[in-house]
């Protein structure tokens, strides 16, 4: 999550992107303290954030159902951590690294019919995945079949951290290991990498 400027709120602070006002990850009121429902909710209306991002697992499930019986969207998010190497062994050579845009097609038909997956909020969240890249590096990875992109997997490092997200596959080439693929190749890339940052030779 990123934003260009920032603003006080009685329970954090909110965050914005005025370049691209619809991608809410970019435009949130982050919660920092303990509060009650009914005043995240008012400060949130107040700042003009439609996104509400509460890190406080205790507090954020406390606060759901109020949410929820409003009419908000509440999602849960998990994040994994990879700690040892990976134990399947998938088909590297099938996965390849291209510019973001050739990702475009495959993310505009897996996010068909989804809230966010009008064409006016999609050409902002492409556009944000080139303002990330301005502030950390960005890689990203596609298995093809046919020379069509039918699974792919972004990988965002800053420093020592490291994440990858947005794996997604098209319904017909699920079951296949593509999502798999793509994903273990981002993170072979960053072992390595890792590695020879270290003064290591990879392994």
């Amino acid at each position: 999550m990123y934003g260009s400027r920032s603003a006080p709120s009685t329970v954090g602070t909110a965050v914005y992107l005025d370049e691209l006002p619809r991608r809410l990850d970019a435009n949130f009121l982050h919660v920092e303290r303990e509060a009650e429902a009914d005043e995240i909710e008012a400060e949130a209306r107040r700042l003009e954030r439609r996104m509400i991002f509460v890190p406080d697992t205790e507090l954020g499930e406390r606060i759901a159902p109020y949410f929820a019986k409003r009419g908000w969207r509440v999602n849960r998010v998990i994040v994994m951590a990879q700690r040892r190497e990976p134990e399947l062994r998938v088909e590297l050579g099938r996965v390849e690294e291209v510019p973001e845009e050739e990702l475009r097609p495959a993310r505009a038909r897996l996010n068909a019919g989804q809230p966010w997956g009008a064409p006016e909020v999609m050409e902002q969240l492409f556009a944000g995945k080139h303002v990330i890249g301005r502030l950390m590096e960005a890689r990203f990875f596609a298995v093809k079949v046919d020379g069509e992109v039918v699974s792919y997997t972004d990988l965002y490092q800053d420093g020592a951290g490291a994440q990858i997200e947005d794996v997604g596959t098209l319904p017909e080439h699920r079951g296949h290991g593509a999502s798999t693929s793509s994903a273990t190749t981002s993170s072979s890339w960053l072992r390595a990498r890792s590695a020879f940052s270290a003064g290591r030779r990879p392994a």
